[in-house]
C-alpha cells in the first residue's frame, strides 16, 4: 500500500482534493506517468503526461529529461546536480495497483534527490478512477 514511508499514498478522494487545491495552486501538479498512447486515449481530468522512461531511462532520453526537470521546477545545476527549491508538488499515477510505472518514475525522481515532502502516489491509478466511476478525458 505504500512505496515509501515518507510518501502519502492517495486514494480517488485524496485525488479529487488534490484536483480542487491544484486548480488555485500552480505549484501543483497530477502526473500521469504511462506512455503518451495511454495519456492520449484517456487520462484523469487536469493530469499532464510525463512518460515514465524520460525519468528512469533519463541517460537516453537526455533532452526529455531536462524539459520534464524544467516542468517540474527543477533546474539543472550540472550533470546530476539539481536545484530543488522551486520543485512542484506531484501527486503521480499510471495505469492502477497492479501497474509499476508510477513507482519507476517516483523511484527515478527520489534517486536524483526530489523532496520525499513533495511527492504524492495515487496508487489506484485510471483503474480505480474509472472503476469509481470518475471523469476521465481523452485526446
Amino acid at each position: 500500500m505504500m512505496l515509501d514511508e515518507d510518501i502519502e499514498t492517495y486514494g480517488e478522494l485524496e485525488v479529487l482534493a488534490y484536483i480542487k487545491e491544484m486548480q488555485q495552486n500552480d505549484k501543483m501538479l497530477l502526473v500521469d506517468a504511462r506512455n503518451n498512447e495511454w495519456y492520449d486515449y484517456r487520462t484523469i481530468p487536469g493530469a499532464v503526461n510525463m512518460p515514465y522512461p524520460y525519468f528512469k531511462d533519463k541517460d537516453i532520453f537526455k533532452e526529455e529529461f531536462e524539459q520534464m526537470l524544467s516542468r517540474l521546477g527543477i533546474k539543472m545545476l550540472r550533470e546530476n546536480e539539481y536545484d530543488f527549491a522551486q520543485a512542484k508538488i506531484i501527486a503521480v499515477f499510471c495505469n492502477g495497483p497492479w501497474c509499476a510505472q508510477s513507482s519507476w518514475m517516483i523511484n527515478a525522481l527520489l534517486e536524483i534527490g526530489y523532496p520525499h515532502e513533495n511527492i504524492k502516489w495515487y496508487r489506484g491509478g485510471i483503474q480505480d478512477w474509472l472503476g469509481a466511476g470518475m471523469t476521465s478525458t481523452r485526446k
